[in-house]
């Protein structure tokens, strides 16, 4: 588990354990959703990930859902509360000649076939309710990618007829799947090939923070090394997260911190990270006394400070000049 997971897993059990929408959202002061990736048959893996939300009871406690590709279906089942059976489809029906058949290659019949998986499996097997996605409590965001310009966007299907066409797009691997699938006036293909984790539809955010690269916990350093090839264009910032190992560095970017800021900051940490409670590093002391140094080093009384990568500054052109020169 990835830092925060714990966290996460807490704020779904408290919505199961007595939490109460309102007007169709929770009040509890988060946007939780669950982001499932594709892999083709790797998709067995999530699907196992969807099961245990199930058997925990976890599945109608997220706001929305995010898929793309193999991970569509598998988010299809979450919002529908199938997950015990999101795995199944890929040991039990797709693990065949008849869906993946790599002695196709050069024929006129693709590789893999969508028309096995939603006209056979879908219908006899594994059945799926396709009337039931658009009014599912949880919605469905479905990832496709465009193949105008090749960009990631979420699909908006409506009618029955439009959600088989948008699970079919998601999936459609180039030269191996089939053509691209027309939608709303557009031609689609898997979402994988823009989005490797199907994120677009979250918005587009001003400002990443992240761990940073040199953190000594290794979950933390997979996560930072994730964060540029998902948010490439952005503003990346690294936190500090002062610890038993040695491994802070000097900071470049620094944020002054009021004292009443402070405060609140140190109580928020305690009230959210329980799962943290129990370390030798985690309190108050230890958190304003950071905060106090990197105050001193930017003429301040508190401050946070971050590692940056790479900064652009949008400067205007100077008069006279073509700035594409």
């Amino acid at each position: 588990m990835l830092a925060g997971d714990v966290e996460v897993l807490r704020a779904l059990i408290r919505r199961r354990d007595g939490g109460t929408p309102r007007g169709g959202r929770w009040d509890d002061g988060h946007r939780i959703a669950a982001v499932v990736g594709g892999g083709g048959m790797r998709g067995a893996y999530t699907g196992g990930m969807a099961h245990a939300l199930h058997d925990a009871g976890l599945e109608p406690f997220f706001d929305v859902v995010y898929g793309s590709s193999a991970g569509a279906y598998v988010g299809a089942a979450l919002v529908l509360g199938d997950g015990c059976g999101a795995g199944r489809i890929f040991h039990e029906d797709m693990a065949c000649r008849a869906f993946a058949d790599p002695r196709r290659l050069g024929t006129r019949r693709p590789v893999v076939s969508l028309d096995h998986l939603i006209d056979e499996i879908m219908v006899s097997a594994k059945p799926m309710p396709w009337e039931r996605l658009h009014d599912a409590t949880v919605s469905l965001r479905v990832i496709a990618t465009a193949v105008d310009d090749l960009t990631p966007h979420v699909l908006e299907p409506r009618t029955v007829a439009e959600w088989r066409a948008a699970l079919r797009a998601t999936a459609t691997i180039p030269y191996l799947a089939g053509p691209a699938v027309e939608l709303h006036g557009r031609r689609w293909i898997d979402g994988s090939v823009s989005e490797p984790l199907p994120v677009p539809g979250m918005g587009e955010p001003d400002l990443i923070l992240a761990p940073t690269a040199h953190d000594a916990h290794q979950d933390h350093r997979t996560l930072a090394k994730l964060v540029p090839t998902v948010f490439r264009d952005h503003l990346t910032l690294g936190y500090e997260i002062l610890k038993w190992e040695s491994d802070l560095a000097q900071p470049t970017v620094f944020l002054p911190l009021a004292e009443p800021v402070m405060r609140e900051k140190v109580a928020k940490l305690h009230e959210h990270y329980g799962s943290q409670r129990d370390r030798t590093w985690f309190d108050a002391e230890t958190f304003s006394g950071l905060a106090r140094v990197r105050g001193v080093q930017c003429h301040a009384r508190y401050a946070e400070a971050f590692h940056a990568a790479k900064m652009v500054l949008g400067v205007a052109p100077l008069p006279g000049l073509d700035p594409t020169d």
